[in-house]
Protein backbone atom coordinates (compact mmCIF):
# COMPACT_ATOMS: atom_id res chain seq x y z
CA UNK A 1 0.00 0.00 0.00
CA UNK A 2 1.25 3.43 -0.83
CA UNK A 3 0.15 6.92 -1.15
CA UNK A 4 1.36 9.65 -3.46
CA UNK A 5 0.65 13.30 -3.49
CA UNK A 6 1.35 15.54 -6.47
CA UNK A 7 1.30 19.30 -5.99
CA UNK A 8 1.99 21.20 -9.20
CA UNK A 9 3.80 24.16 -7.71
CA UNK A 10 6.36 24.39 -10.49
CA UNK A 11 4.65 22.89 -13.50
CA UNK A 12 7.24 24.51 -15.71
CA UNK A 13 5.54 27.89 -15.41
CA UNK A 14 3.04 26.85 -18.07
CA UNK A 15 0.13 28.34 -16.18
CA UNK A 16 1.80 31.74 -15.88
CA UNK A 17 2.89 31.65 -19.51
CA UNK A 18 -0.64 30.73 -20.58
CA UNK A 19 -2.08 33.66 -18.65
CA UNK A 20 0.49 36.02 -20.18
CA UNK A 21 -0.30 34.74 -23.67
CA UNK A 22 -4.00 35.30 -23.03
CA UNK A 23 -3.34 38.86 -21.85
CA UNK A 24 -1.23 39.55 -24.93
CA UNK A 25 -3.94 38.11 -27.15
CA UNK A 26 -6.54 40.35 -25.53
CA UNK A 27 -4.30 43.38 -26.02
CA UNK A 28 -3.65 42.48 -29.68
CA UNK A 29 -7.38 42.12 -30.29
CA UNK A 30 -8.02 45.52 -28.68
CA UNK A 31 -5.39 47.08 -30.97
CA UNK A 32 -6.95 45.37 -34.00
CA UNK A 33 -10.39 46.70 -33.01
CA UNK A 34 -9.04 50.23 -32.60
CA UNK A 35 -7.29 49.97 -35.99
CA UNK A 36 -10.55 48.81 -37.60
CA UNK A 37 -12.36 51.80 -36.07
CA UNK A 38 -9.71 54.18 -37.38
CA UNK A 39 -9.86 52.59 -40.83
CA UNK A 40 -13.64 52.97 -40.91
CA UNK A 41 -13.42 56.59 -39.79
CA UNK A 42 -10.87 57.26 -42.53
CA UNK A 43 -13.10 55.64 -45.15
CA UNK A 44 -16.12 57.68 -44.04
CA UNK A 45 -14.14 60.92 -44.10
CA UNK A 46 -12.79 60.08 -47.56
CA UNK A 47 -16.30 59.26 -48.79
CA UNK A 48 -17.53 62.62 -47.49
CA UNK A 49 -14.68 64.50 -49.16
CA UNK A 50 -15.28 62.59 -52.41
CA UNK A 51 -19.01 63.36 -52.34
CA UNK A 52 -18.32 67.04 -51.69
CA UNK A 53 -15.80 67.29 -54.51
CA UNK A 54 -18.11 65.35 -56.84
CA UNK A 55 -20.89 67.84 -56.15
CA UNK A 56 -18.59 70.75 -56.92
CA UNK A 57 -17.49 69.03 -60.14
CA UNK A 58 -21.13 68.52 -61.09
CA UNK A 59 -21.92 72.21 -60.55
CA UNK A 60 -18.87 73.22 -62.58
CA UNK A 61 -19.88 70.85 -65.39
CA UNK A 62 -23.37 72.37 -65.45
CA UNK A 63 -21.89 75.85 -65.77
CA UNK A 64 -19.58 74.66 -68.55
CA UNK A 65 -22.53 73.08 -70.37
CA UNK A 66 -24.48 76.33 -70.12
CA UNK A 67 -21.49 78.19 -71.55
CA UNK A 68 -21.23 75.67 -74.37
CA UNK A 69 -24.91 76.16 -75.21
CA UNK A 70 -24.36 79.90 -75.40
CA UNK A 71 -21.20 79.44 -77.47
CA UNK A 72 -23.08 77.19 -79.90
CA UNK A 73 -25.89 79.73 -80.15
CA UNK A 74 -23.39 82.45 -81.06
CA UNK A 75 -21.59 80.09 -83.44
CA UNK A 76 -24.90 79.22 -85.13
CA UNK A 77 -25.70 82.89 -85.64
CA UNK A 78 -22.25 83.57 -87.08
CA UNK A 79 -22.40 80.46 -89.28
CA UNK A 80 -25.78 81.45 -90.69
CA UNK A 81 -24.51 84.83 -91.77
CA UNK A 82 -21.30 83.34 -93.15
CA UNK A 83 -18.78 84.68 -90.62
CA UNK A 84 -17.81 81.27 -89.24
CA UNK A 85 -16.30 78.28 -90.97
CA UNK A 86 -17.84 74.82 -90.94
CA UNK A 87 -14.87 73.55 -88.94
CA UNK A 88 -15.40 76.11 -86.15
CA UNK A 89 -19.13 75.45 -86.13
CA UNK A 90 -18.58 71.69 -85.77
CA UNK A 91 -16.03 72.34 -83.05
CA UNK A 92 -18.64 74.31 -81.10
CA UNK A 93 -21.16 71.46 -81.51
CA UNK A 94 -18.59 68.90 -80.37
CA UNK A 95 -17.73 71.04 -77.36
CA UNK A 96 -21.41 71.12 -76.41
CA UNK A 97 -21.65 67.33 -76.67
CA UNK A 98 -18.53 66.93 -74.56
CA UNK A 99 -19.82 69.29 -71.89
CA UNK A 100 -23.20 67.52 -71.80
CA UNK A 101 -21.38 64.21 -71.42
CA UNK A 102 -19.34 65.69 -68.57
CA UNK A 103 -22.56 66.80 -66.85
CA UNK A 104 -23.96 63.27 -67.00
CA UNK A 105 -20.68 61.70 -65.88
CA UNK A 106 -20.27 64.03 -62.91
CA UNK A 107 -23.94 63.68 -61.99
CA UNK A 108 -23.74 59.90 -61.77
CA UNK A 109 -20.40 60.10 -59.98
CA UNK A 110 -22.00 62.40 -57.40
CA UNK A 111 -25.00 60.09 -57.02
CA UNK A 112 -22.75 57.07 -56.54
CA UNK A 113 -20.62 58.78 -53.91
CA UNK A 114 -23.72 60.01 -52.11
CA UNK A 115 -25.06 56.44 -52.01
CA UNK A 116 -21.72 55.26 -50.66
CA UNK A 117 -21.82 57.88 -47.93
CA UNK A 118 -25.41 56.93 -47.10
CA UNK A 119 -24.36 53.29 -46.89
CA UNK A 120 -21.66 54.15 -44.35
CA UNK A 121 -24.27 56.08 -42.36
CA UNK A 122 -27.10 53.52 -42.34
CA UNK A 123 -25.61 50.25 -43.62
CA UNK A 124 -28.45 50.18 -46.18
CA UNK A 125 -28.73 51.25 -49.78
CA UNK A 126 -32.14 52.49 -50.86
CA UNK A 127 -32.82 53.25 -54.48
Amino acid sequence: MGMSLSIPIFNRMSTIAGVQRSRLSIQQNQYALEQARLDLQQKVEKAYADATSSYKSYIAAQKAAYSSVEALRYATNKFEIGKLSVYDFETAKNQLLKSQTDVLRTKFDYIFKTFLLEFYRTQKIEI
